[in-house]
């Protein structure tokens, strides 16, 4: 018999952006399958950037926030981050109690949470004990390269397994030592039908939508585009999000002189309509894992131009067929393949045709699918 409650961890499970969509995606389709699912989020739920549910996932499932507030980094404020923390690990302990984990399987997103788990205690394991199945949400290199790599090596080593978003970062994981790793794609649907447009009918605008963090490199994507504007006057690049970078892409927008032909629209909870409406999708950051955006582009018929920054692109983008993925750092060849979409109308067309049957491969449940052959696999 399979065990029938899951319980999707994760920082936050409420606020929008690209995981908040991977999780919601995620609880609906286990819920469609017989599952009882539970949210459980370690940071506070803001009411102002909080993702939107439709009604059924309001009523299909239990969300739970153990934090009262958003708890501060630990070089912030130790005091607070200890209590706070600990704080956090009682209420968990007592979620545990509360259920019965003989029974349940922990889908654990992020490496904090998975620290908090470690620390109530819970026996990992076993007929009688908890299974988990953890995850990374970024890509082996960056991993490595922001420092989180010997957390997870160390968080992880006990779980049932170990999740990596693409089967090139399972291998580079399994080569570090961890023996328990595998991998799994991110589900990912729309919110919302978005009407069908005829191609001619789409605005000939090119989109970025995504959190505003260094790593992004927006600021390249308005230098590339200032290079260009001016030869298609009747284009715009228009640039949804909210971040720290903010500040640098308006001064980018300004030191390029393209105040006409960019617009920062803010952050967006309908980015299907968005992408509806427009013809291309552009991404140009250091390191990504599988990026949500991308697909939701896809699934809306845009091509996207973007960079090899994690194997993820390569699985989301067929170079030159759903689109264009350039290498890293190298500008003029992200200018001159945006450059063919804007001078072939029936190529970005194409392309984007091809990017919809592509994006194809994360429907719920299809990635449902792959979790149950995980579970029997695994044993749980």
């Amino acid at each position: 018999m399979h065990r029938r409650n899951i319980v999707i961890c994760a920082n936050d499970v409420t606020q929008i952006g690209g995981i908040s969509r991977v999780i919601h995606s995620s609880a609906d389709a286990f819920r469609e399958r017989g599952y009882e699912v539970t949210l459980l989020g370690m940071n506070s739920i803001d009411e102002e950037r909080s993702y939107r549910e439709s009604s059924d996932q309001s009523s299909g499932y239990r969300i739970i926030v153990p934090y009262a507030g958003q708890p501060p980094s630990r070089k912030e404020d130790f005091e607070k981050w200890n209590r706070m923390r600990g704080e956090a690990v009682g209420y968990m302990r007592a979620f545990l109690d509360s259920i019965d984990v003989s029974d349940t399987i922990f889908i654990v997103l992020h490496v904090y949470v998975m620290e908090h788990l470690i620390e109530t205690g819970v026996k990992l394991g076993g007929d009688d004990g908890l299974a988990v199945m953890g995850m990374y949400h970024s890509s082996f290199e960056s991993c490595r390269k922001i420092g989180d790599l010997s957390r997870v090596q160390h968080a992880y080593s006990q779980v049932t397994r170990f999740l990596a978003l693409t089967k090139k970062d399972r291998d580079e994981y399994a080569a570090a030592g961890m023996t328990n790793a595998s991998f799994i794609y991110n589900p990912v649907k729309l919110l919302t039908e978005p009407e069908e447009r005829p191609w001619e009918d789409r605005e000939k605008k090119i989109v970025y939508v995504g959190r505003f963090s260094r790593e992004k490199n927006i600021a390249d994507i308005v230098r590339v585009w200032a290079d260009l504007a001016g030869e298609y006057e009747d284009w715009t690049l228009d640039i949804y999000g909210v971040g720290p970078e903010e500040n640098n892409i308006a001064t980018a927008i300004l030191e390029n002189r393209v105040t006409r032909s960019v617009r920062l629209m803010g952050p967006t909870q309908n980015p299907e309509e968005v992408f509806a409406k427009s013809r291309i999708m552009v991404m140009a950051s250091d390191y990504e894992g599988l990026p949500v955006a991308v697909v939701e582009a896809g699934l809306c018929g845009l091509p996207t131009v973007t960079v090899a920054s994690s194997p993820g692109m390569s699985v989301l983008v067929e170079d030159g067929v759903s689109g264009f993925v350039t290498p890293k750092g190298d500008l003029d060849a992200f200018s001159n393949r945006l450059r063919q979409l804007l001078e072939d109308d029936s190529l970005n067309e194409s392309m984007g045709a091809k990017a919809k049957d592509r994006m194809s491969r994360f429907e719920p449940e299809r990635i449902i699918n792959d979790w149950e052959r995980l579970f029997e696999f695994s044993g749980i």
